[in-house]
């Protein structure tokens, strides 16, 4: 890694990459290149209180040069710490070696939970301490890992880009960044997914063309429910391998998603386009402005009717949740 002597801050965040997760013999690997994994069963169907009905692709370019610009603007090529001393939060990320090569994980990463923790100590730390950095009034903000049980935690996780207001136990949050193992989200099903445009209408059981759901439909379902369960419009979806940035419109119909971003992304880099889109989540001067697109409908998604379901209140309401068993169906 650059020392901070000679090296500035700016140089610093554009020289930044991911190391590459190793093949390591009994861990679970990628499918072949160009294949699907065939493993993303996500437990979601298509509902009729479920919104969306389409998604767009923001352009490329267009999104490079945005995030680009932002880091010109706000990030200045002057001394730094990479470790406050107050927080512990530090810039972890290493810079890209001279020689091209590769930098790697020296652990194993076999599980959703390891993946996790990489997650968090590296890109979503440093992307933490460096907007600590350039927004001082933003401290109470941080990631957390989402702690309430899921049925698909064991191939769908998320951090929340969250605070937790003085004297109130609710917490706030303004970015999902969900998260899901490369050999569950191979490379294809994550270019399959941002290149989705539309998903199926919901059609009641017992018609004769049921809304089956394709992984690609339910990756953006589990998204879209993740988001208004948080009240956010913003989120990130990353497979460590990849990334991409996206959100969902006013009225909740529609899905914007950028291109795929690669862990070693040169310009702009993966931590530039994290840290760009919490900014743009927390509404910061030049940050992105999420486009016009699909229904216009200011209405909060707490007025969305997102039936209860058991693992929803098991950890909340002991009570509530023997209660809603007992239900008939």
């Amino acid at each position: 890694m650059f020392g901070t002597r000679n090296v500035g801050l700016l140089q610093y965040v554009t020289s930044t990459t991911l190391p590459h997760i190793p093949e390591i013999s009994g861990a679970p690997s990628p499918p072949p290149a160009g294949h699907k994994s065939h493993k993303n069963h996500l437990n979601v169907k298509s509902e009729a209180w479920r919104r969306l009905e389409s998604t767009y692709q923001i352009d490329t370019f267009s999104f490079a040069r945005q995030v680009v610009a932002w880091t010109m603007a706000n990030i200045q090529d002057v001394p730094f710490k990479l470790e406050d001393p107050h927080t512990a939060e530090k810039l972890s990320l290493v810079t890209r070696r001279r020689d091209g090569l590769p930098h790697k994980i020296d652990h194993p990463v076999d599980t959703i939970d390891r993946l996790g923790a990489f997650l968090d100590i590296l890109p979503l730390k440093s992307a933490q301490r460096l907007f600590h950095m350039l927004y001082p009034d933003t401290l109470d903000w941080k990631f957390m890992l989402n702690q309430a049980y899921d049925l698909d935690q064991n191939i769908f996780e998320y951090f929340l880009w969250t605070r937790t207001p003085p004297g109130d136990n609710r917490r706030s949050a303004a970015l999902v960044v969900a998260y899901q193992p490369p050999w569950i989200l191979s490379h294809a099903d994550f270019a399959e997914f941002a290149k989705c445009s539309s998903l199926p209408p919901f059609i009641a059981p017992g018609h004769i063309y049921p809304s089956e759901l394709q992984s690609k439909h339910r990756i953006w379902a589990k998204l879209w429910d993740t988001c208004v369960q948080h009240n956010t419009k913003w989120f990130i979806l990353t497979s460590w391998n990849v990334w991409a940035f996206g959100g969902f419109s006013d009225g909740w119909c529609s899905g914007y998603i950028s291109d795929i971003w690669h862990l070693d992304e040169h310009t702009p880099t993966v931590l530039e386009c994290i840290t760009f889109w919490i900014a743009s989540a927390m509404e910061c001067e030049d940050g992105y402005q999420r486009p016009k697109v699909g229904c216009v409908d200011l209405s909060s998604p707490r007025y969305i009717n997102m039936p209860a379901r058991l693992h929803d209140v098991l950890d909340q309401d002991l009570e509530a949740a023997v209660a809603l068993a007992q239900m008939p169906l």
